[in-house]
């Protein structure tokens, strides 16, 4: 099962792209999520049962943010937001305690380097929520020059890489059911 984790649209238009076959709407798609600590705040809000809400910044009038992180869209109607995020982010928790293999796919375009940390504290969050989920989270890194993060349900890529997304999927799905 795959899952999209942003960092902007560009991963969902690329999967919608190569016709791959993903769960529905993620939670943080259509989202700019630069930063993988924010995500990892949502996490711990979802892994504790506590509710998202909707923000406003002054700096982004017309954007809606999720929570109290700088994770925005300007993709919702803020009448339309709450019910939307609630809907994602129960089928992301349905998702993490199913029995299906998940594959996370996240590409990070801006400077932002995601840390080994942010990785563990993802991990943390997935195994409070489900201690028999099974994942692999493909992490396009935005510059070569970012250090290659190591952690066991981690596969960390350079963003050339992305040309063969569809292999790549096509090798780890493989292997999986090998």
């Amino acid at each position: 099962m795959i899952i999209l984790f942003g960092e902007g649209c560009q991963i969902s238009w690329d999967i919608e792209k190569l016709k791959i076959n993903k769960v529905k709407t993620g939670l943080f798609e259509w989202f700019l999520s630069v930063k993988f600590s924010d995500i990892n705040k949502i996490m711990s809000k979802l892994a504790n049962n506590e509710q998202l809400i909707m923000t406003r910044q002054n700096e982004f009038p017309n954007d809606i943010f999720m929570d109290e992180t700088n994770i925005r869209s300007t993709h919702f109607k803020s009448h339309l937001f709450v019910d939307t995020i609630n809907r994602r982010a129960a089928r992301l928790i349905s998702n993490i305690k199913s029995e299906n293999y998940l594959i996370f796919i996240r590409y990070e375009h801006c400077e932002y380097t995601t840390t080994l940390e942010d990785i563990e504290l993802f991990h943390s969050y997935i195994m409070q929520i489900n201690p028999n989920c099974q994942y692999k989270l493909l992490l396009f890194k935005a510059l070569d020059t970012n250090p290659t993060l190591i952690h066991d349900n981690l596969i960390h890529l350079s963003p050339k890489d992305k040309i063969n997304l569809l292999n790549i999927l096509s090798d780890l799905v493989s292997d999986i059911y090998v």
